[in-house]
């Protein structure tokens, strides 16, 4: 978890509607450990540890700004995960 700033649009029990900035990597991988977006989700709810990628099913680009969907439960990340495979 990382104290870094998120632009949360929504917020409910099951998702979060952030506005991903341009230049923040979603999720760790090889030579970047920290300051990511899944770092900063692990810090403004940390019951996000509870699922894969802190509910992330989706990326955006390093580069790519834009509206991302969040799953805050496993409800939300089930069915994220349903409609992304359709």
């Amino acid at each position: 978890p990382e104290p870094i700033a998120l632009r949360v649009l929504h917020a409910d029990a099951d998702l979060l509607v952030l506005d991903k900035p341009a230049g923040l990597v979603t999720h760790p991988g090889a030579g970047r450990p920290a300051g990511t977006l899944q770092n900063a989700l692990l810090h403004f709810d940390a019951a996000l540890c509870a699922l894969p990628r802190a509910g992330i099913v989706h990326r955006l680009d390093k580069d790519t700004s834009g509206l991302m969907l969040v799953a805050r439960s496993l409800r939300g990340h089930t069915a994220l995960t349903q409609m992304i495979a359709a």
